[in-house]
């Protein structure tokens, strides 16, 4: 524990004294110790604020332009992890055989076109010629999140980060979440033990070929509309590794469940005599 803080009453640790010596007096009610603390050289806040602007990527699916910015980055700087996302887009079978881009007027690179190659083929089933496609215009909501979500992947796993996506299955085939967690979990195709965390609604990734119960965590929302965060391994529910984790999820076992008002007394046209269902 370095320090801990509530309101401008701190309690520093042993190993964190002499760096921040004087400067809790410093330290506004609206300012961060270890921003005051880097500010003043100190090793260790330094080494932790770096962590965050260098080593920590937040994607969310509202707005994922800063993620297109790091796909299309990459692919100005470098050859090589160019050739990664490519190689990624062919796996991920979206039929996307190139990218390419062009220039609109700035410099930035929400200004840039960007387009995808297809392959034509003709009536004989032969290949015929490349058909280009504009990326905004012609691709899917899901090869547009895709494209701007690789770059992320890519260089996460590469500078051995931590990545976190917010519902990072929305407009993804299963298959192709599956594909990235495996990216992850793999320490063949991850040696620099980058780490991915992401939250979903979708219990189809509740399952144990993808993960161990600890890495496994569930929210759950008191009476009082403050949520719990837990851990599959630490519910008080003697949880066994051959279960199904997604059925007995649905089935409450867990918690983290939202229950939904009785249907039998909810009309949405407010007539007595709407259909009961059983």
């Amino acid at each position: 524990m370095l320090f801990e803080r509530e309101g401008q009453d701190f309690k520093i640790g042993r190993g964190f004294s002499k760096e921040v010596k004087g400067l809790t007096e410093r330290t506004r009610k609206n300012s961060l110790l270890l921003s005051v603390a880097a500010q003043w050289n100190g090793e260790i806040s330094g080494k932790i604020l770096n962590w965050f602007s260098e080593r920590l990527h937040i994607v969310t699916t509202v707005d994922s332009t800063m993620s297109r910015w790091t796909t299309l980055d990459i692919f100005h700087k470098s050859d090589m992890r160019k050739e990664k996302i490519q190689e990624f887009l062919k796996v991920a079978d979206l039929g996307i055989n190139d990218i390419n881009f062009e220039k609109k007027e700035a410099v930035p690179y929400q200004d840039y076109h960007i387009y995808t190659y297809h392959k034509k083929y003709n009536a004989e089933g032969k290949f015929h010629s490349m058909e280009r496609f504009d990326l905004d215009g012609n691709e899917s909501e899901g090869t547009r999140q895709l494209f701007a979500l690789v770059g992320m992947v890519v260089d996460t796993i590469t500078k051995g980060s931590t990545l976190m996506v917010d519902e990072m299955d929305a407009h993804l085939h299963p298959n192709i979440t599956t594909f990235i967690i495996r990216l992850f979990n793999s320490r063949r195709d991850n040696p620099n033990n980058a780490q991915l965390i992401f939250n979903t609604h979708d219990t189809f990734f509740l399952d144990k070929r993808l993960f161990r119960r600890d890495q496994i965590w569930f929210t759950e929302k008191d009476r009082f509309g403050a949520s719990d965060l837990y851990s599959l391994v630490d519910y008080n529910y003697k949880v066994r590794n051959d279960e199904s984790f997604g059925k007995n999820y649905l089935l409450g076992k867990y918690g983290g469940v939202p229950f939904t008002g009785d249907l039998e007394t909810f009309s949405i046209t407010g007539r007595e005599d709407h259909v009961k269902t059983d």
